[in-house]
């Protein structure tokens, strides 16, 4: 990877408050002094210099807003550097940093730039003092952010790695994207049927995308953001953290189930289908994984367990496949997440990140045996103290211990049953 492929196009800035914001950089400098500690004692030539490190790294950077409500966003840009506390910061060239700025300056020429809003800011690094700062609003607003960064790879790839040169080719991804879609209805659609809202999305997308394969060639940077927004729409359902996770692991498990193929541009479509398709489902996992905040230090750890194995699940599939183009010249072989593979793991340690700041805030799960029959109203007050306003314990201890008909009002002795203390 050269440096030019390493250089990302934009900044992102994520505040205290856990607001995000996408600006332009061209460049800027960063600096640092060194902290020396000078001596001079009578009789001893020369000055004794004691090397204390550095001081914190100073960075000035120029940051520009464009587009239609460029003036809006530097409002609220302004706005948002009131707000105490360090930012995350993702650089073009240095990567995640932590800083915390220390002027701004917000550049207002309506006349000779209307279509820009320039800010002169500085910021000095602080991770090192402060990396036990960002506030679990910052790491969720940071995923959010990295999701937009992963969807323009895997979109920038689709369209590197594909060919409509040929019927066959152009048949290949059309084929290939109706056999994803089928998988999606069987997994993933059926969380949708709790919300009419997020229902109607999907149907909306998937007559969008028969729309967009019934004219050939295809527009790829259509199709792509179309599979990338089906696969997004079911995480802005909220609740049970794990039962969405698993329908969406559901939908990886047929992905990276993919027989042996030929190595030929005709079946390295598919395989480019098939990563837009597992690329997003991984990365709505992520999203969902910070909109809904899991109950228990249990369910936390069970969602960085299984966020972490599917990432990993989908990396080994499409690197398997790499495997079998080796023998390709060199333009015609696959590489494996060659755009996305490093913004996908960044988003699912940024994700781990979350759910391990918020799991010592979480309930701890407690089972145990009932040694004789017992009332769940009964357990409930004695474990929660009370059912709770509005019965909210008691709908707690049913939900959880997944409690139907009669048992609802008494459970039998030898049944385990779980609370959350």
């Amino acid at each position: 990877m050269s440096w030019l492929e390493r250089v990302r196009g934009h900044i992102t800035l994520t505040s205290p408050e856990g607001d995000n914001f996408i600006g332009k950089w061209i460049g800027d400098t960063r600096s640092a002094d060194k902290q020396l500690g000078i001596f001079t004692y009578p009789k001893v030539d020369k000055q004794i210099v004691q090397d204390l490190g550095i001081s914190a790294i100073s960075y000035p950077l120029t940051i520009a807003f464009d587009g239609e409500d460029n003036d809006l966003e530097g409002t609220r840009f302004f706005e948002a550097l009131s707000a105490r506390g360090p930012w995350l910061i993702n650089h073009p060239t240095k990567g995640q940093l932590v800083l915390q700025p220390t002027s701004f300056k917000e550049v207002i020429a309506p006349v000779a730039s209307g279509t820009i809003t320039v800010f002169q800011t500085n910021w000095i690094d602080i991770a090192k003092f402060a990396a036990s700062a960002f506030s679990v609003d910052q790491l969720s607003a940071l995923v959010e952010s990295q999701n937009n960064i992963v969807e323009t790879a895997a979109l920038e790839q689709l369209e590197t790695i594909t060919d409509q040169s040929s019927v066959e080719n152009i048949q290949a991804l059309k084929s290939a994207t109706e056999k994803q879609l089928s998988f999606y209805d069987e997994t993933i659609k059926t969380s949708t049927e709790f919300s009419d809202e997020v229902s109607a999305q999907v149907e909306s997308i998937q007559r969008a995308i028969d729309n967009t394969l019934s004219v050939s060639p295809i527009d790829l940077t259509v199709l792509g953001g179309q599979i990338q927004a089906l696969m997004r729409a079911p995480a802005a359902i909220t609740g049970n953290v794990l039962q969405q996770l698993r329908v969406y692991q559901d939908f990886v498990d047929k992905i990276v189930a993919i027989p042996a193929r030929v190595a030929d541009q005709a079946n390295l479509n598919i395989t480019a289908i098939e990563e837009v398709f597992g690329i997003s489902a991984n990365s709505a996992s992520n999203l969902i994984s910070v909109r809904s905040e899991p109950e228990t230090r249990a369910t936390a750890i069970s969602s960085l367990n299984l966020i972490t194995e599917q990432f990993i699940q989908i990396t080994e599939a499409f690197d398997l496949i790499q495997s079998s183009y080796d023998d390709q010249l060199i333009e015609n072989q696959y590489f494996s997440q060659s755009l996305s593979f490093v913004e996908s793991s960044l988003m699912s340690a940024q994700t781990a990140a979350f759910l391990l700041s918020i799991t010592f805030d979480l309930a701890i799960e407690k089972r145990f045996e009932l040694k004789e029959d017992r009332a769940s109203i009964e357990i409930t007050i004695s474990e929660y103290g009370s059912l709770g306003d509005n019965d909210t314990n008691f709908d707690l201890f049913i939900d959880t211990n997944m409690l139907k008909g009669d048992e609802i009002l008494m459970l039998p002795a030898g049944k385990e049953v779980v609370v959350y203390v």
